[in-house]
């Protein structure tokens, strides 16, 4: 759970994966408002990476909701608390969800490794 005053005022379109995802990687959508941004990847074989952005002019509470058969984790990014989500089966998407330095919260979902997606959370939150 993840909880705090977001600052109403950031610039959401400043997030990204551009130039840190791998470049097997295509972005084939973007969708952006004034409190989320969506962004979708897709390698060749069609496997998917999406990277998730949201904001609020309010102070919130998040809960990210997981059946039994995902695994949750407590990890860092950039000495940040983050929570890794992981499925038993390679054929699942994994996770990995932080808060950034406003507030806002940010998520990765795709077929990778724990260490692939840190590496990645961590890239996105030096670039901004």
């Amino acid at each position: 759970m993840y909880q705090g005053g977001i600052e109403s005022n950031m610039d959401i379109s400043i997030y990204t994966l551009d130039g840190i995802i791998s470049q097997e990687y295509q972005r084939i959508n973007r969708q952006d408002s004034n409190d989320s941004l969506v962004e979708a990847y897709a390698d060749e074989n069609g496997r998917m990476t999406i990277f998730t952005v949201m904001l609020s002019s309010e102070e919130e509470v998040f809960n990210i909701v997981a059946d039994e058969s995902i695994n949750c984790e407590t990890v860092s990014v950039n000495g940040k608390q983050a929570t890794y989500y992981s499925s038993d089966s390679t054929d699942e998407s994994n996770a990995i969800t932080w808060q950034g330095n406003n507030g806002e919260l940010l998520s990765i979902r795709a077929i990778m490794e724990k260490e692939s997606l840190i590496k990645m959370a961590e890239a996105v939150d030096k670039k901004r």
